[in-house]
């Protein structure tokens, strides 16, 4: 933007000396002065250049507010110390507080839509594979988890496996299932961690 405006401003003076020089060095009894009219009507041409780019820069300047905006809705809904840590140190070969994924339900569910793009198209890219990584987890988890207990917590391992005996094919199924939801939450951990970072440089946050 400060880029643009200073382009611009130069370009004007440029156009503003270049008239002053044709009025200057003409009077009716001198010869029409040819080069400071050439002079002046080139100036038109990088004036014109400038005044481009210089709405062009407020045009990014504009795109990159509304993305540091989406951002912070973003990163409201995934806190990222919170939703790291979770993913970082949550082993899912224990209960889960069900309450805990309030924060990846949500983005699941809003944020595939039109009004959550961003205008920049590398941090919308970085955006599109965590949506992606968290619809997979969370398909896996819905699929391989259910509630115990009053319901507050979710378990791979189900309430009846205390009260009947299972197979041992069955439990390595089930440990299998909880050592495939830890690997991806450890992805994700990764994934989201780096995503926030860069799109923080990026939007100078």
């Amino acid at each position: 933007m400060l880029k643009g405006y200073i382009v611009f401003t130069v370009m004007l003076s440029i156009l503003l000396i270049s008239e002053l020089v044709l009025i200057n060095s003409y009077n009716c009894d001198s010869e029409f002065p040819w080069i400071a009219l050439s002079a002046f009507i080139a100036s038109f041409v990088p004036l014109y250049g400038s005044l481009a780019y210089f709405k062009k820069a407020i045009r990014d300047t504009s795109k990159m507010k509304k993305d540091a905006e989406l951002f912070k809705e973003l990163v409201e809904v995934l806190p990222p110390e919170k939703t790291i840590s979770f993913f970082k140190h949550t082993d899912f070969h224990e209960s889960v507080l069900r309450s805990e994924l309030d924060g990846l339900r949500q983005f699941r569910a809003c944020w595939s839509s039109v009004d959550k793009e961003f205008f920049d198209k590398k941090i919308e890219t970085g955006k599109k594979k965590i949506y992606s990584a968290i619809d997979t987890f969370m398909a896996k988890y819905s699929t391989y988890t259910a509630p115990i207990g009053d319901g507050d917590f979710a378990s791979v391992f189900p309430d009846s496996i205390h009260n009947v005996i299972l197979s041992e094919t069955r439990v390595n199924s089930l440990r299998e299932q909880a050592d495939e939801l830890n690997s991806l939450a450890d992805n994700l951990a990764n994934q989201y961690e780096v995503f926030v970072r860069e799109s923080r440089n990026k939007l100078i946050i």
